[in-house]
């Protein structure tokens, strides 16, 4: 175009706002280029499966001459065999790192932190992976714990918030048990609002006291949060599980044989509340069912202090976060690594105890 343009008005012609600097003049003249000699146009016929196989790539135009470079080729190539290979990967989970942590802001006209502290553990673990948690928390037969997943979903297409779900909840639990979970400037108890919400409208189906010897069945009042008391000696919540899973008190009527307790299912979420005990938290505990045992691993932590309940989230990573509805409000924060964690350090934070510890299976 430029050189059409000078041949048109003539190679001495300067336009009048070409800046002094850029003007050209017999002496110093416009230097011009010949002009490419363009490559005529051919539509590429796919006859055969070769032609359409080279189809995918850049097809060089009839006249020019391709650049080639060896380099280039073989990078080119290595980025399409990393691109099947991400097509095939499969991951079980999402990266924690894309996981937002979300925290439930305090509710000071209804004090909220025990919903808060218990809450937020379920929400990370159910968020671990959407689609698998919601059928396991729904299995475990709880119309409120049902109503929370249906709520974490809602909150993830922004219909809902957390406070929202929350607040649903309290006001059902509160309309049927105003005692034990009242409104206003009063406390509730975790323990106890874990076991409302974890506890199935058919509690046979749990677990049952069974003789190895005969098979003879009893129902068990055991559930889904599981009470310690102060033992003779420190041992772990691994082994204080182990314990309850052995001999009971209750003998079997056809063999007159002391019978253990197993679940009929492996429990896929366990709460065990020990406050003021001198057991160590484990980091994995086993659990015996009937048909097998299933480990459950440490899921969050909610401490107690100065009438006030908040907690600890531990993501499968091991990474531990903390969360305080009334100073950190809808965010958590990161409070170190599980590995690098004493007993000590995890049954208290910031001069809180722990009361209640969250187990669940990956």
């Amino acid at each position: 175009m430029i050189s059409n343009y000078c041949q048109w008005k003539g190679e001495s012609y300067v336009p009048e706002k070409v800046d002094l600097a850029l003007r050209w003049s017999n002496k110093d003249p416009f230097i011009t280029y010949s002009a490419a000699k363009d490559s005529q146009w051919h539509i590429v016929e796919m006859h055969n499966k070769v032609a359409k196989d080279n189809a995918k790539e850049y097809i060089n135009p009839k006249g020019s001459q391709p650049h080639y470079s060896p380099h280039k080729r073989a990078t080119e190539n290595l980025d399409r065999q990393c691109i099947k290979k991400q097509k095939t990967q499969v991951h079980n989970y999402p990266d924690m790192e894309s996981i937002h942590m979300e925290g439930l802001a305090w509710d000071g006209i209804n004090w909220s932190c025990a919903y808060d502290s218990l809450f937020v553990i379920i929400h990370m673990i159910w968020k671990q992976n959407p689609q698998i948690w919601t059928d396991r928390l729904k299995a475990l037969g709880s119309t409120y714990l049902t109503l929370l997943v249906d709520g974490f979903s809602q909150v993830t297409q922004r219909e809902l918030t957390l406070e929202a779900v929350r607040d649903d909840i309290r006001r059902q639990l509160h309309s049927k048990h105003p005692i034990q979970f009242p409104m206003g400037h009063v406390g509730t108890s975790v323990a106890e609002l874990a076991v409302a919400i974890m506890t199935p409208s058919d509690p046979v189906s749990i677990c049952q006291v069974t003789c190895l010897n005969c098979g003879f069945r009893h129902e068990s009042r055991q559930g889904y949060v599981l009470h310690a008391t102060t033992q003779l000696i420190t041992i772990t919540t691994s082994q204080w599980m182990d314990s309850l899973s052995e001999t009971t008190n209750i003998l079997c009527p056809e063999c007159l044989l002391e019978a253990p307790t197993l679940y009929n299912q492996p429990p896929t979420l366990l709460c065990l509340e020990y406050p003021n005990c001198n057991l160590i938290t484990s980091h994995v505990i086993k659990v015996k069912t009937a048909i097998g045992t299933r480990n459950l691993y440490l899921r969050g932590i909610v401490y107690h202090g100065r009438y006030h309940f908040t907690s600890r989230i531990i993501d499968k990573d091991g990474r531990i976060w903390y969360h305080d509805g009334m100073t950190t409000g809808k965010t958590v924060c990161e409070d170190g690594n599980l590995q690098s964690m004493t007993n000590q350090s995890l049954a208290m934070c910031r001069a809180r105890n722990l009361v209640l510890a969250v187990y669940a299976c990956l």
